[in-house]
């Protein structure tokens, strides 16, 4: 009896030992796990890091040199310079800047829009140094043909230019006083043929 008493008590103490190694070794898991997982975390924040870092060295800023080539297409003549690098234009990778210049093309300045930008390009890229073409036709202006009264006369001035291109002989006094106004105020004419057209209407 006193046999199976000491089987059974060292049974019993094994088997205790068993558990408390059992629970240390489940904790000992539970502790890696959190330690890895932070570990991962941790280095997924230095990634995130390094990343950010990454992609602002590879995009444009205030220092990066802007060059400008243009190319005038009436005048078929090449040109190079080199401006202050554009607002819109800072802080963006090649892609971005790609989208950009092309909503910049839909909606060009003033200045752009008035020497006829047809279309814009990117040709180099490089965060601190970029190349742009830029494509103008520049639309002629159009003659536009100005009729006054001077001295109790009826002439006629071209735009742009400071001497009387044509006196008249036109009665102004017998011509309808709407039209009279119209010349008195300086009347417009689109082309040379029209002129010519409203003299012989109203020519004796």
């Amino acid at each position: 009896m006193r046999f199976l008493k000491s089987i059974s008590l060292c049974m019993f103490v094994a088997g205790v030992f068993y558990l408390l190694g059992r629970t240390a070794s489940q904790e000992n898991q539970i502790s890696q796990k959190i330690e890895n997982g932070q570990e991962q975390t941790s280095l997924t924040e230095q990634e995130n890091m390094i990343l950010t870092v990454s992609e602002g060295k590879n995009a444009t800023s205030c220092d990066t040199v802007f060059h400008v080539k243009t190319y005038d297409m009436v005048q078929e003549k090449l040109d190079e310079c080199t401006e202050k690098m554009p607002v819109r234009f800072m802080g963006l990778s090649r892609k971005e800047l790609e989208r950009e210049i092309a909503l910049y093309e839909e909606s060009p300045s003033f200045e752009d829009l008035s020497l006829g930008l047809v279309s814009m390009e990117l040709i180099s890229y490089a965060p601190d140094e970029i190349t742009v073409f830029k494509t103008y036709q520049k639309k002629e202006k159009e003659l536009i043909y100005y009729m006054k009264l001077e001295d109790n006369q009826v002439v006629i001035y071209r735009s742009g230019e400071e001497e009387v291109f044509m006196t008249t002989e036109l009665p102004f006094e017998h011509l309808p006083d709407d039209l009279q106004q119209e010349i008195i105020q300086v009347k417009c004419f689109d082309t040379l043929e029209a002129v010519y057209d409203f003299l012989e209407s109203y020519s004796s």
